[in-house]
């Protein structure tokens, strides 16, 4: 890896580390010989843009450079979380591997959390699940009837 390449990757990763702060996490790979990956490797927590829905749903952004980032798209993973389902989550890996493959030659982790974000957003199941069902709702109605 030259210099020039490793001096983007890094300026990429601490301005991740800035922006998305607790929700960046390094990741120390180490192969079959307990040998530590020099690519760089990291985990962000991607949480929707509705600030209602932060604590309740979110995914994982698994990130590894490749030794030729950004020159190459890096390795991708979008990890399950909480509030999408496991057909969802394929979607937004086939979705994030596409766009990176369109982006291959300038940073784009923070664009593709971006993506990420808006799909997580529109996507989840948090929203659905803070309503009361209809039948809950029919017995609300029910005892409030019953008391007035």
């Amino acid at each position: 890896m030259d210099e020039a390449t490793k001096e983007i990757q890094q300026n990429e990763i601490a301005a991740l580390r800035a922006i998305f702060m607790d929700d960046f996490t390094d990741v120390e790979a180490k192969t079959a010989w307990n040998i530590k990956q020099d690519t760089p490797e990291f985990v962000v927590r991607i949480r929707p843009t509705d600030d209602e829905l932060k604590e309740h749903v979110w995914v994982g952004l698994h990130v590894r450079f490749s030794k030729a980032y950004p020159r190459t798209a890096p390795q991708l993973i979008v990890e399950s979380g909480r509030g999408l389902s496991d057909a969802q989550i394929n979607e937004a890996q086939l979705m994030i591997k596409q766009q990176a493959a369109t982006m291959v030659g300038g940073e784009m982790v923070y664009e593709l959390s971006l993506l990420l974000s808006d799909f997580v957003t529109q996507h989840n199941s948090a929203a659905q699940a803070a309503r009361p069902s209809f039948y809950e709702q029919m017995v609300e109605r029910q005892q409030a009837g019953a008391q007035a």
